[in-house]
């Protein structure tokens, strides 16, 4: 079960630290086919969230928010990146940027919890698969 509430706890997080990234870069997307695109994700992110937390809270278990330090260098890097260059292209590559973090780390859990439940597995596979469709919608725009 130990394995399980990790897993779950890595992947709500991951869930935040996109959402967060997103709600950040999105005032500054001027494309606007871009920009419903970013919100599209943003949303599917945020229930992907809330399906973790959902299966923590079965396990009696609080979900976890990024650690604090590293949600504060994330903001600052975001907010700096998208205020200096923020045309569509620099935005969407940060973006992608984020994805392609997203995916080492999610692969990495995996590895690290093998004895997390398979519905944990799964989760954590949905929002690797969503971090790589996101990825590569975003190609369009680099």
């Amino acid at each position: 079960m130990k394995d399980t509430i990790s897993l779950l706890r890595e992947t709500g997080a991951g869930c935040k630290s996109a959402t967060n990234a997103i709600e950040r870069i999105l005032p500054h997307i001027q494309n606007e086919k871009l920009s419903n695109m970013v919100e599209a994700y943003n949303a599917k992110h945020a229930t992907l969230g809330d399906s973790c937390q959902k299966e923590l809270h079965k396990l009696g278990a609080p979900d976890e928010d990024p650690h604090p330090v590293s949600a504060a260098f994330a903001k600052m890097g975001i907010t700096l990146g998208a205020n200096l260059r923020p045309d569509s292209r620099h935005l969407a590559d940060m973006l992608a940027d984020g994805c392609a973090m997203g995916i080492r780390s999610l692969a990495h859990y995996k590895n690290e919890y093998p004895a997390a439940s398979i519905e944990a597995r799964h989760l954590t596979d949905s929002l690797i698969d969503l971090e790589s469709d996101f990825f590569q919608d975003l190609l369009g725009y680099l």
